[in-house]
């Protein structure tokens, strides 16, 4: 079992988590100069910080796994300006880390081609909700893990299906997040977070998520999660890796994972 957590990006949280005495457990670290979509302000760090965390992570024998899952960059990829990012992107993979979770294809070759020691991860922004997808990813695109929609993960036919057709190391499931069925707002919120978080708009980023949940709830939108006997069966079958948010205080989300991992 692999269980990806979110990083509070303090060592008396590493610590906490570590006395759970798990090493299947890998950080998942946010860099505060990639808006990804997480849209918990505490979560991230300055690159500095990033580095003294991750040798102090790994010093006590624990993964590390970065979150480069930015919806949209605003196509700077493909300008002058993507020279930006790339150093960025090569600061970051020079640190050491084991996995890296990327949303834009753009970047996948440069990563392989420049550090192949790193495992690149598809995020669920990537809308990864049928096989053929899967197999673009991880036959096509040889992806070294792809983070699946819950719709498909709570289809228990189709998820053996899958494991019956793909290495089970290669799925990553959501074990704490909630979406929505049939959501027509997903890709425009994704968006907009993602040019908010890049202006430092957090304030907005806030209202749009509360507006987002309010039109689901006027259209009686059904929330998707996992439950905890949905989980047991899919690690029964030998799913492996799943995925924990923080998508509350720091005090509550540590109690909630040692509920979870212990």
């Amino acid at each position: 079992m692999n269980y990806f957590i979110d990083l509070l990006p303090n060592k008396r949280f590493i610590e906490k988590i570590i006395n759970i005495n798990d090493s299947n457990i890998i950080f998942n670290m946010y860099i505060s100069q990639i808006p990804t979509m997480n849209i918990n302000k505490n979560l991230y760090c300055d690159i500095e910080n990033a580095k003294d965390l991750i040798l102090y992570i790994k010093e006590k024998g624990y993964r590390v796994n970065i979150m480069f899952d930015v919806f949209c960059f605003g196509n700077k990829e493909f300008t002058n300006k993507g020279k930006d990012i790339l150093y960025l992107l090569d600061k970051i993979l020079e640190l050491n880390i084991d996995y890296i979770t990327i949303t834009n294809n753009f970047f996948f070759n440069y990563i392989k081609r420049r550090h192949k020691e790193c495992k690149i991860i598809m995020s669920e922004y990537c809308e990864i909700t049928n096989v053929q997808k899967i197999t673009r990813f991880l036959e096509d695109l040889k992806a070294d893990g792809v983070k699946i929609d819950n719709v498909l993960a709570k289809n228990s036919e189709l998820m053996e299906y899958i494991k019956s057709h793909f290495d089970a190391d290669y799925i990553h499931i959501d074990a704490n997040k909630i979406t929505y069925e049939n959501d027509i707002y997903k890709d425009y919120l994704n968006n907009s977070m993602s040019h908010f978080l890049q202006d430092g708009k957090w304030e907005e980023v806030n209202k749009l998520v509360e507006k987002y949940k309010k039109e689901q709830k006027e259209v009686n939108n059904k929330e998707i999660f996992l439950e905890d006997n949905e989980i047991k069966q899919l690690v029964q079958m030998g799913y492996k890796n799943f995925w924990y948010y923080c998508n509350t205080e720091e005090e509550k989300y540590i109690n909630q994972l040692y509920e979870k991992l212990k």
